[in-house]
């Protein structure tokens, strides 16, 4: 009866050393595994074929190799294979065409950032090229501070930085460059 006792204190005591380690450890756990959400997305979509549309009217097409979404305090789509977007007008003919090597789109916002070979084209045939465009839709804008190159009515204008209305019929380039022919 003495060792049934001495065994029962042993197992007790672990028993309540490994209650006390997980219960100590609980509230920590919780904490990271929320803040791992951050860098791992809960979501991966490959082939991705995205369609808006407001009214039954064809907004956008997004089209993308592969889509991570992520949540947290910053809940967004990343497109790390490529994106193109396509925005429609009212007749749902193309009206901007765009092609980045990296996208993401914020939830909360609805902002959208493109990196690497950032091409842009409307439906005059105007061409933006750049390393970074930032597509703002509550200001319905687009802008970088990075260089640009337009080809725009054949000819070639380049500067550093761009703000835009988001159709891209009209632009200020902010550091215009380059050669410039001058009426007198």
């Amino acid at each position: 009866m003495i060792a049934f006792i001495h065994h029962h204190r042993i197992y007790g005591g672990i028993a309540a050393l490994a209650a006390m380690l997980f219960f100590s450890c609980t509230n920590e756990l919780e904490k990271i595994r929320f803040d791992e959400t951050e860098d791992i997305p809960v979501a991966i979509t490959k082939d991705v074929i995205l369609l808006y549309s407001d009214s039954a009217r064809l907004v956008s097409r997004i089209q993308a190799p592969l889509r991570n979404d992520y949540l947290g305090n910053h809940p967004r789509s990343e497109f790390p294979e490529g994106i193109t977007i396509s925005f429609f007008d009212s007749n749902q003919k193309p009206q901007i065409q765009l092609r980045a090597d990296f996208g993401i789109i914020w939830q909360h916002s609805g902002t959208l950032n493109f990196y690497g070979h950032v091409e842009l084209k409307n439906k005059n045939g105007s061409v933006l090229k750049t390393e970074e465009l930032t597509w703002d839709n509550k200001l319905k804008k687009i802008y970088t501070q990075r260089p640009i190159e337009i080809l725009d009515e054949g000819r070639m204008l380049t500067g550093q930085g761009l703000v835009a209305h988001e159709n891209f019929e009209e632009y200020i380039i902010l550091i215009p460059t380059g050669t410039f022919s001058i009426k007198e």
